[in-house]
Parts: structure tokens; C-alpha cells; sequence
């Protein structure tokens, strides 16, 4: 028997643990897909790649109104306001804003925004506005220890998915 057979026959757990190490290092094998922090799938829209799925976000909506009662050319088009809170470590998963421009003021706490058309990542701060215009996609990501709060406004059509939630009222369901 070798050294290093009676040293793993001796310490189970280092073989345990070299053989989790191994596997870390090894990195995704063939046909795996790749993986963001807390197991996440990563999407990429107009070259900007990001995580598919949320990842301690929660959101309220507060209000939406039917603009095109008082603004007709907008045609179906609602006003919406919400609520988004995004828990430390967590994400706003990369989405576009393809006919749903929208405009967000960070509430409390400090958040990264990734964002086509900005070279950088931005940290936003409590008190800063940010715009996604028309056709933008981002996603967002607090990497500190507090919760952020962010009240997002945005202009989309009736039909959009992301305006699920909303009845033909203005109401919320």
C-alpha cells in the first residue's frame, strides 16, 4: 500500500474534500450550460449577458392607468407603477424593454445595473434615477448587505406580458 492510499484510507475526509475541490476546478463539462451565482441560468440579449432568472426579487404593483383615455395617440398603451425590492446577493434577471421604456428611482440601498449601450456597470445609489429607453435590455444585481427598494414607472402595451397582473380598468388584480 502507498503512502498517499494509507494517508486517503486514513482521512476519509480529505479524500471527501479533494474530491469536491477537483470538481469545482474542473469547471462545467461538455453540453453543461453556463451558470450564474445561486445555480442560475445566464441569457444573452443584443450582445449584454446576464442572469435568466430572478433570484431574491419580490414586486408590487402599485398602480396603472389607462393613458390612452387621456392620451389617445398611445393608442392600448398603460402608465404602470410598482414596487421592486431585490434582497442582498439577489437579481433582476436580463429582460428588454423592447415598446416598455421605463424609469427607476433606487428608494433605499445600492444596486448594480448592467445595461446595453453602457460599457460600465453602474451602482446606483439611494436618491439616483436611471432610464432603460426603448429597446434597452439590463439587469440588475445587489451585491451589499441591505435590501434594495426601487420604484420602477413604465409606459407598456395592454398586451405585454409583463403587465399580467393588470385588468383593463387600471386596476390591479
Amino acid at each position: 500500500m502507498s503512502k498517499l492510499e494509507r494517508t486517503l484510507k486514513q482521512r476519509p475526509l480529505a479524500l471527501a474534500g479533494l474530491t469536491v475541490l477537483l470538481a469545482a476546478c474542473a469547471g462545467p463539462s461538455a453540453g453543461e450550460s453556463r451558470k450564474a451565482a445561486g445555480n442560475t441560468e445566464m441569457k444573452t440579449i443584443d450582445g449584454l449577458t446576464g442572469p435568466a432568472m430572478p433570484v431574491g426579487e419580490s414586486e408590487r404593483e402599485v398602480r396603472t392607468y389607462d393613458i390612452a383615455q387621456n392620451l389617445p395617440q398611445l393608442g392600448t398603451h398603460l402608465f404602470r407603477t410598482r414596487y421592486v425590492d431585490v434582497a442582498p446577493g439577489g437579481v433582476v434577471p436580463i429582460h428588454s424593454h423592447t415598446n416598455r421604456p421605463s424609469l427607476y428611482l433606487i428608494t433605499s440601498g445600492e444596486i448594480m445595473v448592467h445595461q446595453t449601450g453602457i460599457a460600465e456597470p453602474l451602482l446606483l445609489k439611494t436618491g439616483d434615477s436611471h432610464m432603460a429607453a426603448e429597446g434597452a435590455a439590463h439587469w440588475w444585481e445587489n451585491k451589499g448587505t441591505e435590501k434594495v427598494a426601487i420604484w420602477v414607472a413604465d409606459i407598456c402595451p395592454e398586451d405585454d406580458p409583463m403587465v399580467k397582473m393588470c385588468d383593463k380598468t387600471g386596476e390591479t388584480q
